[in-house]
């Protein structure tokens, strides 16, 4: 009590002294050259320790003492109010009282960590490099060692140590108060923390404090930064704060704790100021942080949404501008923009919990990008050829879509996340509509055909739009998830009518690019053999192929993007400011003629299978080789390398035996090796142990080559597999919240257990079940497990206990619910059970 009534009034009195000898600029620069927080160590560490002694012994409680540090104003005002001399001493405080109360040192840890993010995004810190005279009123000393003071305390905190301990980045830097770093790079430690504290912590009630904290101090900061001396300083702040923003609102799904409303005036500010601010490129930390806080704006618009909310749609057209559409004075910025945005569509580690809500908001963002926004792009790209900026909008989006393709070729996963483009191989593809705009995109030329003059020209696209098109498009071809992936002549007679329609277009545009190259083409109209292209495509084919292709895909999304449309077209973008910058700047990237991308397509395509390389070899290389006869000797040796490496690609496949010919298999012994026979006994072409005669049965053959030939599905009764009551495997996922019971319907291809049936015992009520979990597969591959419970476990199990074992196992579940909290594993289109045990079985089994 005595400390309280006679020795802080004159401590604090020592504080006002200390500071009111600063207020004076040119006193300042007398003292400490402008570089002080008006408080120097000691009279700071006798207030701390007075502090101290006060709150610990009881006689303050910690409310009076935040408002002897923040005199004169009340400590909820005081961030907004104070000079940043005021801030440094209140920070060099805070920083030395955490562990005198438990309001800073334990709890969620949301005051502590509102005070570590408003001393890491001040202003007022000093930077490295800046010169000590300028603006002598913004800058404060100290700032530094107390955010490392407050770094090392919410480590130290029970709630915080794991997003700030678990961080190298944390760790080393942010901790370190000789680092003098500036507010973009402290702005990635606050966003460090925030997704950390949110992600691994748990705590998303800390970032919310921080965050609103730093919200109503934003204005202030600006305001303090105006005029021209502090014009990078306020530069670099703007974009490190929104980059937090952005960070705080993607990682926190919630809606509850940040309402839609919130979010959409947030990002749509960031969204602002991503576009209007004129960064340096040559700045890889300008240049990140701005990427990193664009990432961060699509995952945040992915969470809520919505196709029939014209807010969602035009932040998704102001996204996409500043992403992939705006223009960049370096090709290395704008691929890094254009693929980290289509990266962010693909990345579902910031939801949690598996949020199906959430989850279906992505996924309809994601079609809203690729059909809405750029196969609109796309489309347009042959009227608007003339438009520097919409081809360069267009190469843009043409690249972000080739880097989707080479992530999905390239993923060992089956069931990777870009799946959705080929879950429906169906007439509703969404694959399929948007091939349909890359139709007009890859239009080439007219050129003569036969002995006739040479067409009028036709608007076609930019040469290198076509040639980045063609590149795109040869990845659909070669992945392995594409229903456009043909291994044999089954594949593409099974294959739905677009896909069909779509890879005539693409043989009949490679054809067209080659031959207006060389200056003509010979007309194989009248020629009898069959399928061969006949002519290059031309605009009437185009329309043709559209047309056709339209009307197999019965699900067009075309007709709900009218708010997307709506928004777009409301859309004012900025002036483009970057030739002002750099006038001749602009780079240029090298990407080879459509007709040499032509005929690369055509060699990639060729190597996919065997099948393939007899399509171009009997369909697309006549026609090739007639047109050379038309060109010209230098366009003739241009593309004599690419004619080659086709020729060689084809011949190369054709010497492969990727599937045994019927002429081999009828030289190779067969025999069929029964279960009492001696294991030495077999195929001499295996194992040379016996090599005595042996009779083949014809039977046997012919009963085993219809297996390997023919699929499973066309073996038996149609009118057990093709039921018309039964569920497509494709759409369980989609009756998640449909409590009525369907029917499944498929070949068994595994069971658990092996035979009969398996007990497990519920803990909570100690009751045993019988279970039994089946995989069924139908006819497009599609996978369902299900999962048995009772009566049904036991019918099914005896069934296929008694049950004499052959090739097919076609097995029906009536009754069947989908599991709506279970987790679907990789390979698997849903999951589904009967908790009743209540499900009719039947099970059929053919050769």
């Amino acid at each position: 009590q005595s400390s309280a009534r006679f020795c802080w009034p004159h401590v604090a009195d020592l504080l006002r002294e200390n500071e009111d000898d600063y207020e004076n600029v040119e006193t300042m620069h007398d003292k400490s050259g402008g570089y002080s927080s008006a408080v120097n160590r000691a009279a700071t560490e006798t207030a701390a320790r007075t502090l101290n002694l006060l709150v610990k012994s009881g006689i303050w409680p910690w409310g009076k003492a935040e408002l002897a540090i923040s005199h004169p104003f009340a400590p909820k005002d005081f961030w907004k109010l104070a000079n940043p001399r005021k801030r440094a001493k209140a920070f060099r405080l805070y920083a030395r009282l955490v562990d005198s109360t438990p309001v800073l040192r334990l709890g969620v840890g949301a005051p502590l960590f509102k005070l570590w993010a408003l001393c890491a995004m001040d202003v007022a810190a000093s930077e490295k490099g800046e010169r000590r005279q300028q603006n002598a009123l913004l800058r404060a000393n100290g700032l530094h060692r107390a955010r490392a003071r407050l770094a090392r305390a919410c480590a130290r905190h029970p709630r915080l140590f794991d997003a700030f301990a678990s961080s190298s980045m944390l760790k080393r830097e942010a901790m370190d108060a000789r680092n003098t770093a500036g507010v973009l790079k402290r702005s990635s430690w606050v966003v460090e923390s925030l997704v950390r504290c949110c992600e691994v912590s748990g705590n998303p009630i800390a970032a919310v404090a921080a965050t609103n904290a730093l919200q109503e101090v934003y204005d202030k900061r600006v305001q303090e930064c105006s005029g021209r001396a502090s014009a990078n300083k306020l530069r670099s702040f703007r974009i490190g704060f929104k980059a937090v923003m952005a960070a705080v609102y993607s990682r926190n799904t919630d809606l509850k704790l940040f309402g839609v409303e919130p979010r959409v005036k947030a990002l749509r500010m960031a969204l602002e100021e991503f576009m209007s601010i004129l960064f340096e490129e040559s700045d890889t930390l300008q240049v990140d942080t701005i990427l990193e806080g664009l990432i961060n704006s699509a995952k945040s618009l992915a969470i809520f949404f919505s196709l029939d909310n014209i807010a969602c749609c035009s932040l998704l057209k102001q996204l996409c501008y500043a992403c992939v559409e705006r223009t960049y004075a370096k090709k290395a910025t704008r691929q890094k923009f254009s693929r980290g945005f289509f990266s962010s569509l693909y990345d579902a580690s910031y939801i949690v919990d598996n949020n199906v809500d959430i989850r279906n908001s992505r996924e309809c963002m994601r079609s809203a990008v690729l059909l809405g926004v750029l196969g609109n792009c796309v489309g347009s790209a042959r009227n608007l050829a003339t438009v520097r900026s919409a081809n360069m909008a267009c190469e843009n989006w043409v690249l972000a879509f080739e880097t989707a393709m080479e992530r999905s070729s390239n993923s060992e996963d089956q069931y990777d996340d870009t799946n959705f483009l080929f879950a429906a191989s169906e007439n509703s593809s969404l694959l399929g509509q948007m091939c349909v705009y890359f139709v007009e995109a890859i239009l080439p030329p007219v050129c003569a055909v036969g002995r006739g003059a040479a067409p009028p020209p036709i608007a076609v696209a930019d040469p290198k739009i076509r040639s980045m098109c063609l590149n795109a498009l040869i990845l659909l071809f070669e992945n392995k998830k594409a229903p456009l992936h043909f291994k044999t002549k089954s594949d593409y007679q099974n294959a739905p009518v677009w896909v069909k329609h779509f890879t005539k277009a693409c043989m009949k545009t490679c054809t067209g690019e080659i031959a207006a190259y060389l200056g003509g083409c010979k007309d194989f109209s009248q020629s009898r053999a069959r399928d061969v292209v006949a002519t290059p495509m031309t605009r009437a084919h185009a329309m043709d192929i559209r047309q056709k292709m339209l009307e197999s895909i019965t699900r067009n999304h075309a007709q709900s993007y009218h708010y997307l449309e709506e928004a777009a077209r409301a859309f004012r973008k900025p002036p483009d400011q970057v030739h002002v910058l750099k006038e001749n700047g602009l780079e240029e990237e090298r990407v080879p003629r459509p007709s040499v991308c032509a005929m690369r397509f055509l060699t990639r395509f060729s190597k996919i299978s065997k099948f393939c390389a007899i399509e171009i070899m009997n369909k697309v290389v006549p026609v090739i080789e007639g047109a050379f006869k038309y060109g010209d000797s230098f366009n003739k040796t241009q593309m004599d390398g690419p004619l080659h490496e086709l020729r060689h690609a084809i011949e190369g496949m054709m010497k492969q035996n990727v599937e045994e010919d019927a002429d081999e298999e009828r030289k190779r012994p067969f025999h069929h090796r029964r279960e009492d026979e001696d294991v030495e006994n077999v195929d001499p072409y295996i194992k040379k142990v016996k090599t005595e005669p042996v009779e083949i049965d014809d039977e046997e053959i012919l009963k085993v080559k219809t297996e390997q030939t023919v699929p499973w599905f066309e073996r038996c009764d149609r009118n057990v597999l093709y039921s018309l009551t039964r569920t497509d495997f494709a759409t369980i996922a989609l009756r998640a919240s449909d409590a009525q019971p369907f029917t499944i319907v498929g070949k068994l291809c595994s069971r658990e257990p092996k035979t009969g049936v398996t007990s497990k015992t519920n803990p909570k009520t100690n009751r045993t079940f019988d279970m039994l979990f089946v995989t069924l597969e139908n006819e497009k591959g599609l996978k369902v497990r299900a999962q048995l419970v009772g009566k049904s476990a036991r019918v099914l199990a005896d069934a296929l206990d008694e049950l004499k074992k052959r090739a097919i196992e076609i097995v029906r579940i009536e009754g069947v619910l989908p599991q709506r909290k279970a987790e679907v594993k990789p390979g698997l289109a849903a999951l589904v059970w009967d908790p009743k045990g209540a499900s009719k079985i039947s099970v059929s089994s053919f050769d």
